[in-house]
């Protein structure tokens, strides 16, 4: 809205900059910071980390004999020492010596700068610094010389990088689905005299190219094509490497036929005999023959996906240019959850950097969002539920 002409001129205060939320007020207020002192320990041991949590563990409230739970935020790696240090103490009397009270929770600058090195990792590569539209390329055209790839060098010149880059793939995209080559041009489906329309038809039409542009570059999960369980390769090995021939397992001068699956197992090579043939019932050369009906299955269906795959000859630089809009808006989302204070955003975030978490084997990032996912299905009482949806 902010770059073509068209837009700019009904379109102004139709989307809303802050989406509020029933603690918007309490997270604009400056937080009272409590200084809870210095504890001379090594975190990064069990040891340390039981004391620093025993000194912290002073600090929860009790109203009536009954302690109640605190979040105690830290990176995946203080999370991980907090649940070792409670599985040491878990044979402990008390729930104050088993450190109850303190519930780990993981930090969102830890799993955004993860999430952002993952997308450098993937996209950033100095080998396509002559491909046009590649990160690499953007960066040098554009003058952003401070961007590398290790985000923890500088994380906020990456971050303003991508945003940069995300809102020109967007502005791009756009274009395309509206069918204008200039920022000043009227899209041609655009309703007639939008600037008398009421606001409510405004903010629609504004939906519909929104959405557009997100169903440009969602991933089409039900396209993926399920390998049939029937057809799946047969385990074991070719005939190359177990030495075994035909049904019979005997070597003769006898006259054999080779099965056209190059994955058989029953022996790849088979006496006349032993498979039923005759001179008169041989196949041709140019004929296939299988020793089975598995053989002929499977190799129907490589045919299959072969054939599928030729046909759906993947367009990589249109593949590249959606997976890097895909995940600039991902990221601009994250920041924005964040700002705002918006746990239900955040924690929906979590669940869907899960499949990325398995993806790219940050397994113990996974663990994290599986378990703050059980948290706010009231695994945990309510008070830290809110307090691990909130942060207020």
């Amino acid at each position: 809205m902010d770059h073509l002409e068209f837009f700019k001129s009904f379109a102004t205060g139709l989307a809303a900059d802050h989406i509020p939320h029933q603690h918007s007020l309490d997270s604009v207020r400056k937080s009272e910071v409590i200084n809870v002192g210095i504890v001379q320990e090594n975190p990064s041991s069990v040891k340390g980390t039981i004391r620093i949590l025993q000194h912290l563990n002073k600090y929860p409230p009790v109203i009536c004999d009954k302690c109640y739970p605190c979040v105690v935020y830290g990176d995946q790696l203080s999370c991980e020492r907090h649940n070792d240090a409670q599985l040491a103490l878990s044979n402990e009397a008390s729930e104050g010596d088993r450190l109850t009270a303190l519930e780990p929770g993981s930090q969102e600058f830890h799993k955004r700068m993860l999430r952002v090195q993952d997308t450098m990792n993937i996209l950033f590569s100095g080998k396509s610094a002559i491909d046009k539209g590649t990160l690499y390329w953007l960066k040098n055209v554009f003058n952003h010389r401070a961007v590398q790839k290790e985000v923890r060098n500088d994380f906020n010149d990456v971050v303003d990088f991508l945003d940069f880059i995300t809102k020109g793939y967007t502005l791009l995209l756009a274009a395309k689905i509206l069918h204008i080559a200039d920022v000043s041009d009227t899209p041609a489906n655009a309703p007639a005299a939008i600037s008398e329309l009421s606001k409510v038809q405004k903010q629609e039409y504004l939906q519909q190219v929104s959405e557009a542009i997100v169903n440009h570059i969602w991933h089409d999960i039900n396209g993926i094509e399920e390998v049939e369980s029937e057809a799946e390769e047969p385990e074991g090995q070719s005939v190359e490497d177990n030495g075994v021939f035909c049904f019979c397992q005997e070597e003769n001068d006898d006259d054999m036929v080779e099965c056209c699956n190059t994955m058989c197992t029953n022996g790849k090579w088979f006496h006349f005999k032993s498979v039923n043939l005759t001179e008169e019932t041989i196949p041709a050369e140019d004929e296939d023959w299988f020793c089975s009906r598995d053989c002929k299955k499977h190799m129907e269906c490589a045919k299959r996906q072969s054939k599928q795959r030729k046909t759906n000859e993947e367009d990589y630089k249109q593949a590249y240019s959606k997976a890097l809009l895909w995940r600039g808006l991902g990221h601009m989302c994250r920041r924005d959850a964040i700002q705002e204070n918006d746990g239900p955003a955040m924690v929906t975030l979590w669940k869907i950097d899960m499949l990325d978490f398995h993806g790219r084997n940050h397994n113990k990032y996974l663990i994290l969002a599986h378990r703050l996912s059980t948290d706010l299905s009231r695994w945990m009482p309510a008070s830290i539920c809110n307090d691990l949806l909130w942060n207020v």
